[in-house]
Parts: C-alpha cells; sequence; structure tokens
C-alpha cells in the first residue's frame, strides 16, 4: 500500500483517538470511531484500506471487530494494538495483518500501515 489511504482507527480511549488522527492525518484520510458499532457503520458506508483496532474495548473486543471487518472489508489492512504484554502477531487469527504493542512510536504506527509486522 502506497499513498494516501483510508484509515479507520478504533477506540474507547478519547485521548488516543486524537493522538493517533494527530500522528496519521498529515498523510493520510483519518475516520475515528469510539467504539464498534460506530466503526461498523463508518465501514458500511465508506470504504476503508487500513483498520487499527483496540484490542480492549467493551463488547465485542478488538478481535471480535476485526473479524467483522474482514467480513465487511475484506481488502483492508487489520491491525490490532495493545499494551497486554502476552499477545504475539504470530499467536493470533490470521485474519489480523498486523500488530502495534502500546507505546508505540510514530514511525512503528507509518509501518504498520504497510508491513506485517511491528
Amino acid at each position: 500500500m502506497s499513498g494516501r489511504l483510508n484509515v479507520l482507527v478504533v477506540d474507547d480511549q478519547e485521548s488516543m483517538l486524537r493522538c493517533l488522527r494527530r500522528s496519521l492525518s498529515a498523510k493520510h484520510r483519518v475516520q475515528i470511531a469510539k467504539g464498534p458499532e460506530q466503526a461498523l457503520s463508518l465501514i458500511r458506508n465508506s470504504a476503508i484500506d487500513v483498520a487499527i483496532v483496540d484490542y480492549e474495548m467493551p463488547e465485542p473486543v478488538g478481535l471480535d471487530l476485526l473479524a467483522s471487518i474482514q467480513a465487511l472489508a475484506p481488502q483492508a489492512r487489520r491491525v490490532l494494538m495493545s499494551g497486554d504484554e502476552s499477545l504475539r502477531l504470530s499467536t493470533l487469527p490470521a485474519f489480523v495483518d498486523g500488530f502495534l504493542r502500546k507505546p508505540f512510536s510514530n514511525g512503528d504506527l507509518l509501518a504498520a500501515l504497510e508491513r506485517r509486522t511491528v
């Protein structure tokens, strides 16, 4: 993937949404969702290239949301973010294309849009 991407960021923490929007909006079109329902509504109504989803959210959890995103937008790259030290990309389901361990740098964030591991 290259060029200006349509990125959806999903997190229940407002501060994380603001931070990610600020980090990504110079190079990409960014939509934010405060939860799964809002995210699924956005996906149904607009094309996305990348979805960055927090692991720990109210129901459904991040992995469940990524599975739904795969069904609705199979072309979209799906990136999970978490501070949980026990999670590893190699142990996540195949529908997870990338993983960001919190805290992460802007470089890690931008790299996650392009490749499988960070």
